[in-house]
């Protein structure tokens, strides 16, 4: 399983570190602070990208949103015309906009 982990602050950490424990998982991590990037240890099961159509480019079957709450949205969005199944950190969405549009992908 390929999993993109997009943002990588302390708990999208925690979530690649959850997902390399299993032999199974490839991680694909994105985020657009680029100082997160280089907190990630190295891994042969981990790959950094600079972009996240960069790392949606490259077909994960599920994506982890671990971004501030004003991007889920956008990221939940392009993740889901890209085929790929979610996790989302709470909140949601910091307001209802772009929600409708979402739950009809």
């Amino acid at each position: 399983m390929k999993v993109l982990v997009v943002g990588l602050g302390s708990i999208g950490q925690r979530h690649v570190r959850n997902l390399l424990s299993h032999d199974f998982v490839s991680v694909i991590g994105f985020d657009p602070i680029q100082q997160q990037l280089s907190e990630i240890e190295a891994s042969p099961k981990f790959t950094k990208v600079l972009s996240f159509d960069q790392g949606i480019q490259s077909n994960p079957d599920c994506v982890f949103i671990c971004t501030p709450a004003d991007t889920h949205v956008e990221y939940a969005s392009k993740s889901l015309l890209a085929g790929a199944h979610l996790f989302i950190e709470k909140p949601l969405a910091p307001d209802l906009n772009g929600l409708s549009e979402l739950v009809q992908l």
